[in-house]
């Protein structure tokens, strides 16, 4: 199961889930209502400098920042930009071995004829994280190696990159250094 967006302390904001887990990210982005909300109330929901850290599958948006393709020419200023949207979007998949390791179990609890709930048993999972993230638990028993699917060259060009985007990114990459 796919899901969406969480935040620098590892906690889903943004809990969309219901498309299989081979549905490529950006179709899912696409598809969701954060999307949708993203694109007709921008500055109500990313005001200012606000916005989003996504990986190379994603759009360029003003709201979604992403790192550079790698076209065989990327500037040094490029590669340190990329690098840095890169490590700080380490945090999500920290998020996501977190909330996997917490519930292990669940994969196996799935009977087929009730894969329909497997959506909200995801939803609830999510729920529960936030819940230990903000009660402090210990979480060091929950970390397990999560496997990494982020695959740049499986991109869908779901639309252009939007030019105030790409403006938006290089003065982000000029602040940066």
């Amino acid at each position: 199961m796919q899901l969406q967006v969480c935040d620098t302390d590892m906690i889903f904001t943004d809990d969309y889930c219901g498309w299989p887990g081979a549905a490529h990210d950006a179709r899912v982005l696409r598809n969701s209502p954060l999307f949708h909300d993203a694109e007709t109330r921008t500055n109500d929901i990313f005001p200012g400098k606000m916005y989003i850290i996504g990986d190379a599958a994603y759009p360029l948006k003003t709201w979604l920042m992403t790192g550079f393709k790698d076209n065989g020419y990327p500037t040094a200023q490029q590669k340190r930009f990329t690098n840095c949207l890169r490590s700080n979007r380490m945090v999500i998949e920290c998020g996501i071995r977190l909330l996997k390791g917490r519930f292990w179990k669940s994969k196996v609890m799935v009977d087929i004829d009730r894969i329909r709930f497997l959506p909200k048993l995801v939803i609830a999972a999510c729920t529960v994280h936030n819940f230990c993230i903000y009660s402090n638990d210990e979480i060091d028993n929950f970390l397990q190696p999560l496997d990494d699917d982020d695959d740049a060259n499986n991109f869908v060009n779901i639309s252009a990159d939007d030019n105030n985007a790409v403006r938006k990114r290089a003065e982000i990459m000029e602040m940066i250094g």
